[in-house]
């Protein structure tokens, strides 16, 4: 394995991601990417700064270009432990490229005490590399794309059931606490695979609330009375007219109202009616309930992601 800096025997050359990287990484990302997940160099430098010692990225470099990409990173969540997750990729063609790059990935978070390894792959080619790497494939998540032009658009606030209100996320900022404790009910309660608690709330305030994507107008919350029972919240890249939804869900208590479709109905109608073409989604491939859901809104399957796990020794 070559080190960070040194030639990997073709042109390429892997070196430490750098600050000035973050707009050609970004265009080499972006078509690897699922639907639900909204890369772009802003975004890209907020998770370098917030990950901080937690990671190491690499990028792969002909010249001025970046061909090839790695990350290294330990779980965020509480409870996840010694869990890393990695990934790569050497760009169209490069599979000698993303092997050397996941294997110094691999090297680095062994060297901080790893003990499980995370990584993902989409569609049936890229999985490959993984399985070779001693990987199983612990879940599937269906990733889903939605075409906008077919959703109405509308303002304003959309109607909730008897008894329920929906408001823009924007309405609730002031109320963090809340937002906070529902935002971790709900995403603990999706299929995982690995035993977590959600994120310290430092951890959230940074990673969540100040991503440079979430919209806070274009999210919403429903309300049983003053209290937040659900949500969905979304990701938008208002120059390339594309919005994904980062997360949708309802306390256990509040379901079989119909909280979720409604939720998300009033999201996209929202991005709809601010020229936004395309939303991605993504739901775990047991999760039948948030399927149907999304099926009913119009949204159509796109690339399977699978996630791979490796214990260590």
């Amino acid at each position: 394995m070559s080190p960070a800096g040194e030639d990997t025997g073709g042109t390429a050359v892997i070196r430490e991601f750098r600050a000035g990287d973050a707009g050609a990484a970004a265009e080499l990302l972006r078509p690897l990417m699922p639907a639900d997940e909204l890369v772009t160099p802003a975004r890209l430098l907020h998770r370098h700064d917030v990950l901080g010692e937690d990671r190491r990225w690499l990028v792969a470099v002909e010249g001025e270009r970046v061909v090839g990409w790695a990350q290294a990173e330990r779980a965020l969540v509480a409870g996840a432990g010694d869990s890393y997750r990695v990934w790569a990729s050497g760009g169209s063609g490069r599979d000698g490229l993303a092997g050397e790059l996941l294997g110094a990935a691999e090297e680095w978070a062994m060297s901080r005490g790893a003990r499980v390894l995370r990584t993902w792959s989409l569609g049936e080619r890229s999985g490959a590399l993984p399985a070779e790497r001693g990987y199983t494939v612990a879940r599937a998540d269906r990733t889903l794309v939605l075409d906008l032009r077919s959703v109405a658009a509308a303002d304003g606030e959309e109607g909730g059931p008897d008894g329920y209100r929906l408001v823009p996320l924007a309405a609730l900022l002031d109320r963090g606490t809340e937002l906070y404790r529902l935002y971790t009910l709900v995403d603990t309660d999706a299929p995982t695979e690995i035993e977590a608690v959600g994120l310290p709330r430092e951890i959230w305030e940074r990673y969540v609330r100040r991503d440079p994507l979430l919209e806070p107008e274009g999210g919403f919350v429903a309300l049983a009375g003053d209290r937040p029972v659900a949500l969905t919240l979304l990701d938008v890249d208002r120059e390339r007219a594309t919005a994904a939804t980062h997360l949708t869900g309802t306390l256990r208590e509040h379901r079989g109202r119909g909280l979720a479709r409604r939720l998300k109905r009033a999201s996209l109608r929202w991005a709809a009616g601010r020229g936004i073409r395309t939303a991605g989604a993504s739901n775990d491939a047991t999760n039948t309930a948030m399927l149907a859901v999304n099926e009913g809104l119009g949204y159509r399957p796109a690339a399977d992601r699978l996630v791979w796990v490796k214990t260590l020794g």
